[in-house]
């Protein structure tokens, strides 16, 4: 894949290649194919998008591919970038499940235990909540609610397989209201944006047709799933996130990996 990252308007060329036993590892090859491991200990800044660094590399943005590597059960994985950002593509995880269903998986012998945790784990910020309770199943729930006329409030709840992340989260874009464009620009964000790879929220309309009635918050329920994969194993939890941010997913996988001794 090639384009744009969405932050910081760079070009970047992003190839996946296979690397059995080994985990997800990005590669920057224009700096010396230095290896940044797609683990939480690698996360720098938690601001507007997941950033990580390691051996004097750095890499934005890298929720989008992570949640569809995760949600399809591929957890070895190289990615070589010569860039810094992952590129943008629309905005969503549906190119690179494109791309991951293209090339096919092998079943590897080693089977990755999930993590089950035991007792409910909190994260909260004000009136931003997200929790983690023990479950089976990998369930997320997600509330967003903006106080804004056009988003209103928007719920949704499923256990997220192969299958439902395809159906009901893959192709959720990325957005931001039209009050927060300036702000990210002037922070030096959102340099890559545009029209072809997030949706822009006004005071009384979209900037286009949306793909489902609700996707802003299928979108950071996609967030959240990327952020988690993180943790470098499947999880069985149920999450229930209200108003959360990346601060708060990669704070969950924290605590989720201090918690857990066999990892």
């Amino acid at each position: 894949m090639e384009g744009v990252g969405l932050h910081t308007g760079e070009k970047a060329r992003l190839t996946l290649k296979p690397c059995a036993g080994k985990g997800r590892v990005c590669v920057r090859t224009d700096l010396q194919n230095a290896e940044i491991p797609l683990l939480i200990e690698s996360v720098a800044e938690v601001e507007w998008a997941t950033t990580l660094s390691g051996k004097g590399a750095t890499i934005h943005t890298v929720e989008h591919l992570l949640a569809a590597a995760y949600a399809l059960g591929i957890d070895d994985l190289r990615v070589e970038i010569d860039g810094e950002e992952f590129p943008a593509a629309d905005g969503s995880s549906l190119p690179y499940v494109e791309l991951l269903d293209a090339a096919g998986v092998v079943e590897s012998e080693e089977v990755l235990r999930p993590v089950t945790i035991r007792k409910p784990i909190w994260v909260g910020d004000g009136d931003k909540h997200l929790l983690a309770l023990p479950c089976d199943r990998f369930t997320v729930t997600y509330a967003v609610d903006y106080h804004h006329a056009v988003i209103g409030r928007q719920v949704l709840s499923l256990e997220v397989t192969p299958e439902s992340f395809r159906k009901e989260l893959a192709a959720a874009r990325t957005f931001a209201l039209v009050e927060w464009v300036d702000a990210l620009r002037r922070q030096g964000l959102a340099q890559g944006g545009s029209l072809a790879n997030a949706v822009v929220v006004y005071s009384d309309h979209y900037s286009g047709e949306l793909r489902f009635e609700d996707e802003m918050v299928r979108h950071k329920a996609l967030d959240l799933v990327g952020d988690l994969a993180l943790i470098g194993r499947p999880v069985h939890a149920h999450f229930i996130a209200l108003r959360c941010s990346h601060a708060m997913h990669i704070e969950m996988a924290r605590r989720i990996r201090d918690c857990t001794t066999d990892l």
